[in-house]
């Protein structure tokens, strides 16, 4: 059995793979691992800081309508509001920071 002389893809004869003999030497592809899609990562979300935590509004989508309630002193309201969320949360809109607008 022929001996493989390590970086080199040849063997001990000096016959490599491109000369129609021994064992291609096996090369490790270096795999990028892309960064979690989160809110915090998605050029969307914009930060806000509260009294009690981080959070942000997703800008992705128009913002909410919502109707506020009436009562006997309040004839109610209509309001349009951006969806909050925790910078480690996600959702399937995400847009990297880097892409342009």
């Amino acid at each position: 059995m022929k001996e493989l002389q390590h970086g080199t893809g040849a063997d001990s004869s000096g016959i490599g793979p491109k000369d129609g003999g021994g064992v291609a030497e096996r090369k490790e592809a270096e795999v990028e691992i892309p960064e979690t899609p989160t809110c915090v990562t998605c050029r969307a979300w914009v930060p806000i800081m509260t009294q009690h935590a981080e959070i942000g509004r997703c800008h992705r989508r128009p913002p909410q309508v919502v109707h506020g309630p009436e009562t006997d002193t309040i004839e109610g309201y209509t309001d349009s509001v951006w969806p909050e969320t925790a910078p480690d949360e996600f959702c399937c809109d995400f847009l990297p920071k880097e892409e342009p607008r």
